[in-house]
């Protein structure tokens, strides 16, 4: 996508790709961690949805998928 934004005073276009990963309350904090090590950007997008409700037996799956 084409992202179109303010950094430091001045108009930015850049092209990026935006990722959504799935995972569980308690691995937050490595998992945003691990990104800033990571990304290029001095400052990467990352926020944190809550999930209200949803499967069951998909939310045990994402819980199981990380241990």
């Amino acid at each position: 996508m084409t992202s179109i934004y303010r950094w430091k005073g001045a108009v930015e276009r850049d092209t990026e790709r935006q990722l959504m990963m799935k995972t569980t309350r308690g691995a937050v904090d490595a998992l945003q961690k691990r990104l800033k090590e990571l990304h290029s950007y001095e400052l990467p997008e990352f926020i944190v949805l809550s999930v209200d409700s949803g499967s069951d037996a998909y939310l045990q799956w994402v819980a199981a998928s990380l241990t």
